[in-house]
């Protein structure tokens, strides 16, 4: 009899795509927000007392961190998180997307250089473009990486007759 527990198995890590996609995905599912990372309260209707919410409204950044994080954390960008490394490389390439397809060139940003913050925040902006965004640089990763993605189900077809 072998022991099967004796070999160490390495975790599997998300690529930014992956983490993208959970983000837009939270989105979806949650809602989004401005000019926070996350809406911490529900505010009761009818009392108007606050709790907390554990699957709160986010921003773009504030969904990576959910999708990275599984829970709402004081600081994403703090070294000390479990998984920051993946946060940080998600949201840089969330930035050189945005840098690329969104910004323009520097003379458009919105200030000296232009933010992930800046974008989700900016007036102009909706969920519908964030969630696209964010779907598109996951496209964009795997497409740079040669990672194959499944076709776009929406615009799939099949001719459902016989020939």
């Amino acid at each position: 009899m072998t022991d099967t527990l004796a070999t160490p198995v390495e975790p599997i890590q998300p690529t930014p795509a992956d983490t993208l996609r959970h983000a837009a995905l939270y989105l979806r599912r949650h809602g989004w927000t401005q000019g926070v990372y996350y809406a911490r309260r529900n505010v009761n209707e009818v009392t108007g007392e606050a709790s907390p919410n554990p699957t709160p409204s986010v921003c773009a950044l504030g969904a990576i961190a959910m999708a990275t994080y599984g829970r709402p954390v004081d600081y994403p960008f703090n070294p000390g998180h479990i998984d920051a490394d993946v946060f940080r490389y998600t949201s840089e390439v969330l930035r050189d997307h945005l840098e690329l397809h969104v910004f323009g060139p520097p003379e458009h940003w919105w200030e000296d250089r232009a933010t992930v913050e800046d974008w989700n925040d900016h007036h102009a902006v909706s969920i519908d473009e964030i969630i696209e965004t964010l779907e598109a640089a996951a496209h964009e990763w795997d497409s740079f990486n040669g990672i194959p993605t499944a076709p776009d189900t929406a615009t799939e077809h099949t001719s459902g007759g016989a020939e």
